[in-house]
């Protein structure tokens, strides 16, 4: 329970894990107002984060470029771990991610994927609250 659309009321946010299994786990979001208990939209970023961010590759590194900043992972870090074979031509996000709260602002974290299971850092996309749903606001990269 926490305002998250800064007018002041408590707003409450429930978060249902659908499955499990290796690797995968995954969230649906649902915020009510915590007043009314209307139902607010929440963008599934999960989805759409191709949107604004731009993943790619070339034979040495993977590039993660979020608005002007250009994240690089070396794909050598990854040789000890996984044959070049199970490699992907360039990092993605899959059906594995977290949604949280932290300092008033919905967050989810969504790992980003160069092998079936090398996961090479993760993006942390922040939501903003604009004419009745969750939107996306702002992200960025961590190893």
């Amino acid at each position: 329970v926490e305002d998250l659309t800064g007018d002041g009321v408590f707003d409450i946010t429930v978060v249902f894990q659908n499955g499990h299994g290796t690797g995968y786990a995954p969230e649906d979001i649902h915020i009510f107002d915590g007043v009314t208990l209307e139902e607010y939209k929440v963008e599934e970023l999960y989805e759409t984060i191709g949107n604004y961010v731009e993943f790619s590759a070339d034979e040495n590194f993977c590039y993660i470029q979020i608005d002007s900043k250009t994240y690089t992972v070396d794909k050598s870090s990854l040789e000890p771990h996984y044959e070049k074979t199970d490699w992907w031509e360039k990092p993605y996000t899959s059906q594995i991610f977290t949604y949280y709260v932290e300092d008033k602002e919905l967050i989810i974290e969504l790992p980003c994927q160069y092998t079936p299971s090398g996961i090479v850092g993760s993006i942390f996309a922040k939501y903003k609250f604009e004419n009745g749903e969750f939107i996306f606001s702002s992200a960025s990269y961590e190893k």
